[in-house]
C-alpha cells in the first residue's frame, strides 16, 4: 500500500495536469496526455489551440507571460530534456525552453511525414534518438474507411524530418511510457503490453498484462501505474525479467 500511495501523488499531479521538473533533466516529464506542466517556476498549459506561460513563483498568483496559437485540435504534452512536444490531430510541435521560460519554436512536423492514411489521436513519447507513437484508427467521418492500430517508431535524429523505420500491428493502442529501453503501450480493451526496445528495428514483447481496460500509463524508477476507465493498476518492473502486479485501487 506504501508504493500505491506515493505513486498515486505522482500520477494524480499528472491527471491535475501538474508536474515539476527540473529543466536540465533527461527524464520525460508526465503521462502521455498530460496537457499541463509545470518546470521549475513555470507552468504551461495547453488547450485546443494553444500553448500558454504563466510565472508561477507565486503560486497564488500566476502570471500570464506568453500565450502562442498552434492551431487546432492540441491534444498533448510532454517534457522531455529541456524541450516541450506537443501534439496535435495534424502535427507534431516542439519548442525549446529558453532560459527566460518562454518556449521556442524549433520545428514543426506536419504528420504528413508519419503517413497520410490515418487521422492520428493518440500521443508520443521520445528518448534522445526515437519517438513512438501510438496510432489508433477512428470510427467515425472520413476515418471510418482505415483500420490503423499500431505502435510506429520514428528516427527523430533529424528533428525536422522524422524516419519511419519500424510499425507494429496492435489492438487500439493508447497512452504510452518509455523508460531506458523498456515502453509500456496501454490497450484500450486489452491492458498493458511491455516491449524492449534496445533495438528499435526488432521490438520484442517482454510482458502482457491483460484482462483489463487501459488508456494512459506513468512509469519511474521501477514502479508503474495504469490507468483504466474505474481502476489504477501498480506494477514493480524493477527487475525487468521478473516484473509483477503489486495492487489495484478503485477511484
Amino acid at each position: 500500500m506504501k508504493y500505491i500511495f506515493i505513486f498515486l501523488v505522482i500520477f494524480l499531479s499528472a491527471c491535475s495536469n501538474l508536474d515539476r521538473a527540473d529543466v536540465s533533466s533527461t527524464a520525460t516529464q508526465s503521462g502521455s496526455y498530460a496537457n499541463l506542466l509545470v518546470i521549475n517556476d513555470y507552468m504551461y498549459v495547453i488547450n485546443k489551440e494553444k500553448l500558454q506561460t504563466f510565472d508561477v513563483k507565486d503560486g497564488a498568483n500566476p502570471i500570464l507571460l506568453d500565450d502562442l496559437d498552434l492551431g487546432f485540435n492540441i491534444e498533448s504534452l510532454l517534457y522531455h530534456k529541456g524541450n516541450l512536444f506537443i501534439g496535435s490531430q495534424s502535427s507534431m510541435f516542439i519548442y525549446e525552453i529558453a532560459k527566460s521560460g518562454i518556449p521556442q519554436e524549433k520545428s514543426v512536423t506536419n504528420y504528413g511525414f508519419f503517413g497520410e492514411d490515418f487521422c492520428r489521436q493518440d500521443p508520443i513519447t521520445v528518448n534522445d534518438e526515437y519517438a513512438y507513437a501510438s496510432l489508433s484508427a477512428r470510427i467515425s467521418g472520413e476515418c471510418a474507411r482505415f483500420q490503423l492500430n499500431e505502435l510506429r517508431v520514428y528516427d527523430i535524429s533529424n528533428i525536422a524530418q522524422p524516419e519511419l523505420i519500424n510499425s507494429i500491428q496492435m489492438e487500439s493502442p493508447k497512452g504510452l511510457a518509455l523508460d531506458g529501453d523498456v515502453l509500456f503501450v496501454c490497450e484500450k480493451e486489452n491492458g498493458l503490453k511491455v516491449f524492449d526496445v534496445s533495438d528499435p528495428l526488432n521490438l520484442e514483447l517482454i510482458h502482457h498484462f491483460d484482462g483489463f481496460d487501459a488508456f494512459d500509463v506513468i512509469a519511474d524508477d521501477g514502479l508503474v501505474i495504469v490507468v483504466g476507465p474505474e481502476k489504477i493498476y501498480e506494477y514493480d518492473y524493477s527487475d525487468i525479467d521478473n516484473m509483477k502486479y503489486l495492487s489495484q485501487l478503485d477511484f
